[in-house]
């Protein structure tokens, strides 16, 4: 006869003999065996007799079924020796009658199956998806040994999802002791939102490959999943995310300042940053139009004696949220790290570190957007703005709808630039202000006017070309001449293909106005050996285009 023992989070182990021919396990009353706990369906799986064996199948649980560490899909057979997971329970299928004291009361063909309480069984440690895949299955993590976490198929805790490599990490356990380490990812590896090589594994630590997050349950850890505390983590983090190596650097630097404004006694300056809540974010660096005014001496009266910082694991997780709530995030980031390092096993700190960081990464690309905005990048502006995710605070704030706005302004009158030399490319550039979901109606329908004229003057260009239509060689003639019959960078190219260097830089010099012309203008100078020109260009170019794949690299060069 088959068995199943049952052991639950609390430690309590039961033993279920299987005389039916159908059992049906779920949370509801009426199920042959009935599983209490939150995250186990009111109709969960069932086990049906065939043969010698059963056949186990999933009837679309919330949670899944979890069969040997991997979810199954449909059915599949069990045998003696299986370990099957149903939420936070793990079921051990066993076939020797006599290796079970027989202390389970007798089960009638009729009667729903009840059990007696065995002797406690410790739990196995395992890892819980947190999402965005794949949220809340469980992988069981054996007692010794290593598993492998990826992408690939046949990786022992398979994550399938674009940031996570095939062969992303490796956790190893000996002697009770629980080591992941990164196997050279793409994405790396972050233990409690610090970027790790390799680490010790600790009760309720937060483990993030890439996009994913896994909670990490210790071996006899209580610990129950909860969707919506996964669900509130998940969408904290946004769907945008920054490489992690940038990422961890900006955290490590916030929270560095963090710290020293908490834990010095209020000694060092606050940060000018944006907040989600209350006053709009500081200008940047360079842009202060007054004095600070020097603060009032308070009257002895009402002179008060600061708070003394937090120091146990209640406060600092209070201060934590207290400091997301009032969206001092690099300080939230603080109290989080200092309330780990107490606990390393909460859930509850790791939650916290983890949504001031997204929340403050936020902040960081909404003081950039700002910055390009005001400097009258629109382009720039936009592009930072488009990395906050949907459900981000920063996305009502003015200015986002501001830099919208101006991009729109800023394409409109360049396409009406270029309708008179170059509809296509007029057109090209107004149909793109229409695809904005968040652009004015006005502007829209202004491009799509635009658009409209630029097809209506498509045939007369077409026909013109044909009648007279210049070469490569005559649109370099007529750039020497200053004739701006085609476009600045249409111009240059003929001239590059000519190699003629004072061709291009009569074309570009005082024209260039998007990223690639000015590159082209600056290479250029940089070829002839203007070495003042060049370096007055790159100025321009770092201060129109701070974005730009090319901005650090000419940096790096006017630095030098």
């Amino acid at each position: 006869m088959i068995k199943l023992v049952i052991s639950d989070n609390e430690g309590t182990t039961t033993v279920v003999p299987l005389v039916r021919d159908e059992i049906t396990i779920g949370r509801k009353d009426g199920n042959t065996i009935r599983l209490t706990e939150r995250n186990i369906s009111r109709h969960h799986a069932s086990l049906t007799r065939v043969d010698d064996g059963y056949l186990l199948r999933d009837l679309d649980s919330y949670n899944g079924v979890v069969l040997n560490s991997r979810a199954i899909v449909g059915e599949a057979a069990i045998a003696a020796g299986d370990e099957i997971q149903l939420g936070d329970y793990t079921l051990t299928v066993q076939a020797e009658v006599a290796e079970i004291p027989d202390i389970s009361t007798e089960v009638s063909e009729t009667e729903p199956t009840t059990v007696k309480k065995l002797p406690r069984v410790p739990r196995p440690a395992r890892l819980i998806v947190f999402g965005p895949v794949s949220v809340g299955a469980e992988f069981t993590i054996p007692h010794k040994g290593q598993i492998s976490i990826g992408r690939a198929p046949e990786a022992d805790v398979t994550l399938d999802h674009r940031s996570v490599s095939r062969e992303h990490a490796v956790l190893t356990v000996a002697d009770g002791v629980f080591k992941v380490t990164d196997q050279s990812s793409a994405n790396g590896l972050l233990l409690n939102g610090e970027p790790v090589g390799e680490a010790e594994l600790r009760p309720g630590a937060m483990l993030e490959l890439g996009e994913v997050v896994l909670r990490f349950v210790g071996a006899d850890e209580k610990y129950v999943f909860d969707p919506s505390e996964a669900s509130m983590l998940m969408s904290s983090r946004g769907k945008s995310r920054r490489p992690v190596l940038l990422a961890a650097v900006i955290v490590a630097a916030a929270a560095a300042a963090a710290l020293a404004i908490v834990f010095s006694g209020g000694a060092a300056e606050q940060p000018e940053v944006a907040t989600a809540i209350g006053p709009a974010p500081a200008s940047p660096p360079g842009t202060e139009s007054a004095e600070p005014t020097p603060p009032t001496e308070p009257a002895p009266s009402e002179q008060a004696i600061a708070p003394a910082p937090p120091t146990d694991f209640p406060q600092l997780l209070a201060a934590c949220r207290e400091a997301v709530a009032g969206a001092r995030f690099a300080e939230a980031m603080a109290h989080a790290s200092a309330a780990l390092k107490l606990k390393p096993e909460s859930s509850e700190a790791a939650a916290c570190h983890m949504t001031a960081k997204v929340n403050h990464e936020e902040e960081q690309a909404f003081v950039r957007g700002k910055a390009a905005l005001e400097g009258g990048d629109a382009e720039a502006a936009y592009e930072a703005f488009a990395g906050l995710s949907p459900q981000s605070l920063f996305r009502v704030r003015p200015e986002v709808a501001a830099a919208t706005e101006a991009l729109g302004r800023s394409r409109i009158d360049q396409a009406r630039v270029e309708l008179a030399s170059s509809p296509g490319r007029a057109a090209k550039m107004a149909r793109s202000v229409t695809e904005i979901a968040t652009m004015p109606l006005t502007l829209k329908e202004e491009a799509q006017a635009l658009v409209d004229e630029a097809k209506a003057a498509q045939p007369t260009a077409k026909a013109r070309t044909r009648r007279g239509g210049k070469s490569a060689k005559s649109a370099a003639a007529s750039a020497a001449r200053g004739e701006p019959s085609q476009s600045p960078m249409e111009i240059a190219k003929a001239c590059v293909a000519r190699g003629d260097n004072s061709c291009v830089i009569r074309a570009l010099n005082g024209r260039a106005r998007t990223a690639q012309e000015l590159g082209l203008l600056i290479e250029t100078y940089r070829a002839v050996g203007n070495a003042a020109q060049a370096e007055r260009n790159m100025n321009l170019y770092v201060q129109r285009f701070p974005t730009a794949k090319k901005a650090d690299y000419y940096r790096r060069l006017l630095g030098q």
